[in-house]
């Protein structure tokens, strides 16, 4: 029994001990779990461009301390900033509170380009658009643009092809090309083709060189120059030579203001061309001029003396205005233009070519001027759309005038006194031929109704 007693005793000392120790304990992890841990925040860095920085942690409250500078080809750091449009500046007095994102300020540098020909510095811009300036051509030769190494990084007005992209200073170099060569002619200078014609589509042929006129085109001087596409002739030239723009089969722009002659096939295959005025200055146009432009749907001129051929197969042409002042109209002139339907002719106008309007066959009436006297040999042969005619005062109608024309009828004045033969071949019996002033015709007109069916009537 006392055994048991004093087991029982140490057993309730044991637990006044334990138990205070406990609460003690319990007590102590309750405060450790309620005092503040400290809390992170993280902090973003966006470069915009530059090297990527790396974002960090720092504790709420404290300060943050600010990584390398980032870098940027072509820029200068400008510090960080805590929105992407860079107006307020990051302060790095300040406490951080929350996660933040930290924007990079740039500001572009400046660079300085040098000409190897001497002339006198240019400043430029990272990133920004630029130009440089533009030396003065010499001879036949034309600027091309600015070249560094072997890349052009200006066209031939010294605009920048790009914004400006290189990050470090640099010297630089015109690219001229040859386009023009010139030859020596009386005292005068003829241009023609250069040797580096095929680099560019806009040729100007100057006014002098080192004082010395320019005053044509040679003969063959530009011909078969498909990359041109306009052509700007110097205020002196005059002249065109044969062949001189020949085959330019992109050509489709050209003003000969100041010109006097047009060579022969001067822009003969200059299929391109879609309408041309020949000015008053113009006195002789060669034959075949512009023959076979077949993009040419216009055209206007005031010409002395227009050659053979000069409008021959422009199977566009539509509209045709000549001028007063132009006297003569070679043969098959327009022959072949099957889009004609307007045609002005002047007073001034006396001579006229065989098969003038030959195979014309979109054109329905004409005014002839009342100073010609003759409608020449297949003048309007196979104008399959012709329906009226005013004969002016004509007196001469040669063979195979009208030969064709099935769709006219015609009243012929008593101004006539000779009709060739078969005026008016393959007429037919629903055509009518009209005869004012007349009782029947004369003995020695021939042969004038050879293979004409049409009704032919007199009216004294």
């Amino acid at each position: 029994m006392g055994r048991f007693l004093y087991t029982m005793e140490r057993k309730k000392k044991i637990i006044l001990i334990v138990v205070p120790i406990a609460v003690v304990a319990l007590a102590l992890l309750t405060i450790l779990l309620l005092l503040p841990t400290d809390k992170l925040c993280t902090v973003v860095f966006n470069s915009r461009g530059g090297n990527e920085i790396s974002s960090v942690e720092v504790k709420t409250g404290s300060r943050l301390k600010l990584p390398s500078p980032p870098r940027k080809a072509g820029y200068i750091f400008d510090g960080w900033f805590y929105d992407e449009e860079c107006e307020v500046a990051f302060d790095e007095q300040a406490n951080i509170e929350n996660n933040t994102t930290l924007y990079a300020k740039w500001r572009a540098r400046s660079y300085i380009v040098s000409f190897s020909d001497g002339r006198k510095n240019e400043v430029v811009t990272f990133g920004e658009p630029f130009e440089l300036p533009v030396p003065q051509a010499q001879g036949g030769q034309v600027f091309a643009g600015w070249r560094y190494f072997d890349e052009n990084i200006t066209d031939e007005y010294g605009r920048g092809r790009t914004k400006w992209n290189i990050s470090h200073d640099i010297s630089v170099s015109p690219l001229m090309y040859e386009v023009i060569a010139f030859d020596e002619r009386d005292g005068k200078l003829v241009a023609s083709k250069g040797a580096d014609i095929d680099k560019l589509s806009d040729i100007t042929i100057p006014d002098e060189i080192d004082g010395t006129m320019v005053t044509a085109v040679a003969q063959n001087g530009f011909s078969g120059c498909d990359n041109i596409k306009e052509i700007r002739l110097g205020k002196n030239i005059t002249e065109l030579g044969n062949f001189a723009f020949a085959n330019c089969s992109n050509l489709s722009v050209v003003t000969l203001d100041g010109v006097t002659k047009l060579g022969i096939s001067a822009f003969e295959g200059c299929v391109s061309l879609g309408e041309i005025t020949v000015p008053n200055s113009v006195t002789t146009m060669g034959e075949r001029c512009f023959y076979g432009c077949t993009a040419l749907k216009s055209a206007e001129l005031t010409c002395k003396s227009v050659g053979g051929y000069a409008f021959a197969n422009c199977t566009s042409l539509a509209e045709v205005v000549v001028l007063q002042g132009t006297e003569m109209l070679g043969d098959h002139c327009f022959d072949g233009c099957v889009e004609l339907t307007a045609v002005t002719l002047p007073s001034s106008l006396t001579n006229v070519g065989a098969y003038l309007f030959a195979h014309a066959s979109s054109l329905a009436e004409i005014t002839l001027p009342t100073d010609l006297d003759t409608v020449s040999m297949g003048m309007f042969s196979c104008c399959t759309s012709l329906r009226k005619v005013d004969m002016g005062n004509v007196k001469y109608i040669e063979s195979y005038a009208f030969e064709d024309c099935t769709s006219l009828d015609l009243v012929i004045k008593n101004t006539v006194v000779l009709i060739g033969n078969a005026a008016f071949k393959h007429w037919t019996d629903t055509q009518t031929i009209l005869f004012e002033g007349f009782s029947n015709a004369p003995d020695d007109w021939g042969d004038w109704q050879a293979d004409c069916n049409a009704k032919i009537e007199f009216v004294p």
